[in-house]
């Protein structure tokens, strides 16, 4: 839970980040029960640099259609109007996410972690063959915004604790040690007062270990993906490569019907699509061919792992009979 003193710290701060004006109309219209395609073309028109992002995205690795998208309108029939929001929420959120921090910890934990976690929980979201792709998308880029509110509402306070820490699991670790909270909390109030939607506010606590109980089973494997994204970002970005593989292993153990093969197709798979994702969101995030060896390492460890467990007649998950995790 929220501590009192951070609470208040966040609910006064003066420059506490604020989601652009176009964000919060996307979300005005996706509770619009007769919403339609050229309402939603309109809207993203206004800001062309957004428009364009969409449309690129349309035509990006992320989607794989055959056929070139020409325009906006296009490009909503390509990725469907739901995900269309979600996608142009993330890219409009995404300028929040990357001011703020100028430290080398805080934008690695804070911004190229979001966009690989993003990129990850959509990767998971087509693997098992869910509809919401571009919502899980939108939920694993926010997990960890709770650390601009925290360094905007505790200037004096928070940054030796960012800039301490070793890793993500480190700076939980400081931050509830410190301030009786964590990151995860803060973004869920930041997002609850931006009036995004509570399955976003929810994502962000349950990535970090705080979940509320009564969760459907489909909201539970939904927050399980976020959590997932999260230790998959963590490999990329992170040094033990041998230490995150076994925790992603054990995240992704905890999603249905998820397998050592779909792990590594998924692996696969974020090595190829990362360059595209950093080329929309015009940052960057590390060399495809660094990218490439982590991935390649992690499923080395893995099918090691899986033929230790077979050899010793323990392959009851990364085992040789099947390929679900244990």
């Amino acid at each position: 839970m929220l501590s009192a003193r951070v609470k208040t710290a966040l609910k006064f701060c003066p420059n506490l980040p604020t989601p652009p004006g176009i964000a919060m109309r996307i979300v005005e219209m996706a509770s619009e029960p007769n919403l339609d395609l050229g309402s939603l073309a309109r809207l993203l028109s206004q800001d062309p640099a957004l428009a364009s992002r969409v449309v690129r995205a349309s035509n990006s690795a992320l989607f794989n259609w055959p056929r070139p998208t020409e325009n906006l309108r296009q490009a909503i029939v390509v990725v469907g109007l739901d995900a269309t929001m979600n996608l142009a929420l993330s890219f409009s959120l995404s300028r929040t996410l990357g001011k703020g921090l100028t430290s080398e910890q805080g934008v690695k934990l804070a911004w190229r972690r979001a966009l690989i976690a993003s990129c990850g929980a959509r990767l998971i979201g087509a693997r098992m063959n869910r509809r919401d792709g571009e919502e899980l998308a939108l939920a694993a880029l926010l997990q960890d915004i709770g650390i601009l509110a925290l360094n905007a509402a505790l200037p004096d306070e928070y940054p030796p604790i960012l800039d301490g820490a070793r890793d993500h699991d480190d700076l939980l670790r400081r931050e509830r040690e410190y301030l009786e909270t964590d990151h995860g909390e803060a973004g869920a109030w930041l997002m609850q007062a931006w009036q995004l939607p509570q399955k976003m506010a929810t994502a962000a606590g349950c990535a970090h270990g705080d979940c509320p109980a009564g969760l459907s089973g489909n909201d539970t494997t939904f927050h399980r993906i976020i959590a997932c994204s999260g230790r998959m970002a963590d490999l990329i970005i992170e040094d033990d490569t041998e230490k995150l593989t076994t925790e992603l292993a054990l995240a992704c153990r905890e999603v249905d019907r998820m397998s050592q093969e779909d792990l590594d197709s998924l692996l696969t798979s974020l090595a190829e699509v990362l360059p595209a994702t950093a080329q929309l969101y015009e940052t960057e995030l590390m060399s495809p061919a660094l990218v490439t060896g982590i991935t390649d390492q992690a499923r080395e460890i893995l099918n090691t792992r899986n033929l230790m467990l077979g050899r010793t007649g323990r392959g009851r998950g990364m085992g040789a009979q099947g390929g679900s995790f244990d």
